[in-house]
């Protein structure tokens, strides 16, 4: 009579510990992929944005005066992890165009987003957590140059 496959109680302990070990070592491995699926979407509409902080923030600056048109952030979502950039217009006007800009400095991925006639638009997001993750903008009317925001790192 062939006696069924057992492990001794202490092999059983071990080999649940190295299971138990294996899984969370595959868990810790798949979170930034998994993060990183959040890469160039709407934080808006993956519910990103409803966690969001603002991090970091500068200044647009018209470069035909020197004046504060706006203020360019870099937001933050505590529970997906991803930054995107928001530009908003704070003189009143809207922009003829508007460009914000968001970029993962240590892989250079880089997601920009453009419209025309609004006070306020927002980027799509990037996996931020363990990078520097830079926000800048861009806002034009006509007969006024441009005006620019750049720095806003975290």
């Amino acid at each position: 009579m062939t006696r069924p496959f057992a492990l001794p109680r202490r092999g059983l302990g071990r080999l649940v510990a190295a299971v138990a070990l294996a899984g969370g070592l595959v868990a810790a491995m798949a979170s930034p992929a998994n993060a990183l699926a959040y890469d160039y979407t709407d934080p808006a509409t993956t519910g990103c944005s409803a966690t969001a902080i603002t991090v970091a923030s500068t200044a647009v600056i018209d470069s035909r005066n020197g004046a504060n048109v706006g203020t360019v952030e870099l937001r933050w979502s505590t529970a997906c992890k991803t930054n995107w950039a928001r530009v908003t217009r704070t003189d009143g006007q809207n922009a003829l165009w508007s460009n914000v800009t968001v970029t993962r400095a240590s892989t250079s991925d880089t997601t920009t987003f453009s419209a025309q006639g609004y006070s306020s638009i927002y980027s799509d997001q990037l996996y931020g957590q363990g990078y520097v993750v830079c926000a800048s903008a861009m806002l034009e009317r006509p007969n006024e140059g441009g005006a620019f925001g750049e720095g806003a790192c975290y």
